[in-house]
């Protein structure tokens, strides 16, 4: 039984308006270098974990392994990861500030201690 709603959207007039600028491409919408930034996260949680003992003793935000909002600022040449971390299964005790260049991928560790 065809119900009063669908015969009143079968007879509503359709009109398409042509369209006016094109879709943007897949290169507009998506940042030209995704794949960099995770590979630099990646880089920047890794440093931390080698710098605290391994991942028998360390473990990072989830936020560094791709869950959550991603704790970087981008500084034009380089990102700049501010993350917490500790022992596996723990509270975070750790604050860690990792640079990672863009250019290069040249990594350092700029703070790891206590959370500020």
């Amino acid at each position: 039984m065809i119900g009063l709603l669908e015969v009143a959207i079968a007879l509503m007039p359709v009109s398409v308006a042509p369209v006016s600028e094109p879709l943007p491409s897949v290169a507009q919408v998506v940042p030209s270098q995704p794949g960099d930034l995770l590979r630099a996260r990646n880089l920047a949680r890794q440093a931390a974990e080698r710098t605290n003992g391994g991942l028998s003793r360390y473990r990072a935000e989830a936020a560094m392994h791709g869950m959550g909002t991603l704790p970087v600022t981008d500084q034009g040449d380089r990102w700049v990861f501010r993350f917490v971390g500790g022992a596996p299964a723990a509270v975070p005790t750790i604050e860690t500030v990792v640079t990672v260049m863009k250019g290069d991928f040249a990594v350092s560790v700029d703070y790891n201690g206590a959370i500020r």
